[in-house]
């Protein structure tokens, strides 16, 4: 786990460490002993760690203000997380992260299709997002993904799941095994994978070709984005550069359904938006104030002046 520099200029030790040490030196003195986790995965929208024996797990739920662990199978293989239930987890890391929680998630009403091949087989062909689409409103402001967001090194970087509802024991297609196909076009970013031989594959490839779902989403992290005002006074976010993804999922929820959770970021950088116009507007009657005021002095001199005469 690294140590990571936050906003403010401290450091602080893994995605969701406090923003609390003063150097990078510092942060991993501090957690010198700690063991390298396997990795992460996302429950309802939170980044959780997981690991391979039930020692780290447990050494983890302590540090982390608890006890025990419980035992989880991703990829058909069984890691330990920390704390006795994914509640229990859940809840702690929640409440740790949610001052510096960055990952995001967005759905998009994009047609994804199932093709079926000469040999039988099932390929969902699909956009997790798509460039230049104006969002439906957020809750007081609208949102476009700028064209050259999603790049071939940030698809190279990023260890991807092609999942259902994000839930991380449905999984379909992993990009690092090679099963999940991912690549950045002139439209946005597209994903490829046949459908996997499993139960709730071939009850999703039954659903998707009749229709019944159809729309498409994506977790990740921002790199950077920009605020602005349109004519019509809404708030406009617009993502100019991904950071990271996390997964890319199939969903059966309307576009018009974003949880509050997945805009935790975003909400807040509208508030700074908001409050550096409110800042903004302040100083712009202060000086008004003040060129009146010298306006006036002059005004006054002047007639002054005119009356000695």
């Amino acid at each position: 786990m690294p140590s990571i520099e936050c906003d403010n200029g401290k450091w602080k030790w893994g995605e969701t460490g406090a923003c609390k040490y003063d150097t990078k030196k510092q942060a991993e003195d501090d957690n010198s002993s700690y063991r390298k986790k396997l990795g992460t995965i996302i429950l309802d929208g939170i980044e959780v760690p997981f690991y391979d024996t039930i020692e780290e797990a447990e050494n983890e739920a302590k540090r982390l203000g608890g006890s025990g662990y419980h035992e989880h199978t991703l990829d058909g293989e069984v890691v330990y997380m920390p704390f006795d239930s994914h509640e229990e987890l859940l809840k702690v890391m929640n409440n740790r992260s949610i001052k510096n929680n960055t990952m995001e998630k967005r759905i998009f009403n994009v047609e994804t299709r199932v093709d079926s091949t000469e040999d039988g087989k099932d390929v969902v062909v699909g956009y997790a997002s798509v460039y230049d689409s104006r969002s439906n409103n957020l809750g007081g402001f609208y949102e476009f993904i700028e064209r050259g967001a999603f790049t071939d090194e940030l698809i190279a970087k990023s260890d991807v799941r092609a999942l259902i509802n994000h839930d991380p024991n449905l999984i379909l297609a992993r990009n690092t095994s090679g099963t999940l196909k991912l690549s950045s076009d002139e439209r946005g970013l597209r994903y490829e994978f046949e459908m996997p031989e499993t139960s709730y594959g071939k009850d999703l490839a039954v659903s998707m070709k009749r229709g019944d779902i159809s729309q498409s989403s994506f977790a990740f992290t921002v790199a950077e984005d920009d605020w602005s005002t349109d004519d019509e006074g809404n708030n406009i976010r617009t993502i100019k550069k991904i950071d990271r993804l996390f997964d890319t999922a199939i969903v059966t929820y309307p576009a018009y359904s974003q949880a509050e959770s997945d805009l935790i970021v975003a909400k807040r950088g509208l508030k700074e938006y908001q409050d550096s116009l409110v800042k903004e507007t302040k100083e712009e009657i202060i000086e008004e104030k003040e060129n009146n005021l010298v306006r006036n002095s002059l005004i006054s001199l002047n007639i002054e002046l005119k009356k000695r005469k």
